[in-house]
């Protein structure tokens, strides 16, 4: 019996990096769950952070609200995401991003950020049977990661280190996607003859979708400004650095 297999050719419709949240957090932060990804969106207050993106060699702020989201250039990715040419599969993608301390005062802040990866249909519908995990981020070092049971497609990074007025700390180095978007899905049919027809369709006609959200606390009193404000348990070791959350070490 011969075996005939088609393949066609992958051209990913990128999507956007969307920033969903305000960018924006204190020690009076409030805490709500979002209808979109079930994660977290938090009220303005009088201590910021910034979340930037290198577009072209100079960093631009992106850092938007729930209602006014901004959208990441990912230049890395425009000849793909315009249909010019095939996704790399295993292949790292520039897109570099960065949170930075924009306090009016000199106050250093313990920052966390709230990452959701997803894929769209062609009609820009969220498809739950896309595996959200082909959707690779390359996360600077300083984080810790703490994933969401309820959500598998959420992670929540909290950078290790109290980030003093001014300073910055980079977040995202690059993304890459896993071979399997390439034959996520198989068809087989046969012919009259009875010869097998493999038809093999990987992740054509879909959006990659990551929405970023940021905020702070103070880093004075911030073992109880952590449990107020984001419900988590956390130690710190002498210098200040989170050694862990709600007993697990970091």
């Amino acid at each position: 019996m011969k075996i005939k297999v088609t393949k066609p050719l992958l051209i990913l419709t990128a999507g956007v990096l969307l920033v969903a949240g305000g960018a924006f957090g204190a020690t009076r932060a409030a805490e709500e769950h979002s209808s979109n990804t079930e994660g977290v969106a938090f009220e303005t207050a009088e201590f910021t952070v910034d979340l930037m993106e290198n577009q072209d060699g100079k960093y631009q702020s992106v850092a938007g609200t729930s209602e006014e989201p901004k959208a990441l250039q990912i230049t890395s990715l425009s000849q793909v995401s315009a249909g010019k040419e095939e996704l790399a599969v295993e292949h790292p993608y520039s897109e570099e991003v960065k949170v930075v301390n924009k306090s009016d005062g000199d106050f250093p802040q313990y920052v966390r950020v709230v990452v959701s990866k997803y894929w769209t249909d062609k009609d820009g519908n969220k498809d739950t049977s896309a595996d959200a995990s082909y959707i690779k981020l390359d996360v600077a070092d300083g984080w810790a990661a703490e994933s969401n049971e309820d959500n598998a497609e959420e992670t929540i990074y909290y950078y290790k280190e109290p980030l003093d007025k001014d300073c910055e700390a980079q977040l995202l180095k690059a993304i890459s996607f896993d071979e399997n978007v390439l034959d996520a899905y198989k068809s087989t049919t046969y012919d009259e003859d009875g010869n097998a027809l493999v038809t093999i369709e990987g992740y054509q006609d879909k959006s990659f979708k990551i929405e970023v959200r940021v905020d702070a606390i103070q880093a004075r009193h911030a073992k109880d400004a952590m449990l107020g404000a984001w419900g988590i348990d956390a130690q710190f070791d002498e210098a200040g650095n989170l050694i862990s959350i709600d007993g697990d070490t970091l």
